[in-house]
């Protein structure tokens, strides 16, 4: 039986770098559309989006980089 790792490993392997795109271009969209329906999201202070946008792009960022996790111990 296959786990939800090794299915998910196997299924991003056959994405191509278009196949990305088109699914960061939905995510983007979702987001646009998030926001014109609740105003809520509108308010939300640009310094606060600012840093989840940070936080969430720092593991990708330093993985195309070439960073590698230290193991210690």
């Amino acid at each position: 039986m296959m786990t939800y790792p090794d299915w998910v490993t196997t299924a991003t392997r056959r994405l191509s770098p278009g196949d990305i795109a088109l699914v960061k271009g939905c995510c983007i969209a979702f987001g646009v559309l998030l926001a014109q329906r609740l105003p809520a999201v509108r308010r939300l202070d640009e310094r606060v989006v600012g840093g989840a946008v940070v936080a969430l792009a720092i593991k990708p960022a330093a993985s195309a980089l070439g960073c590698r996790r230290s193991h210690s111990g």
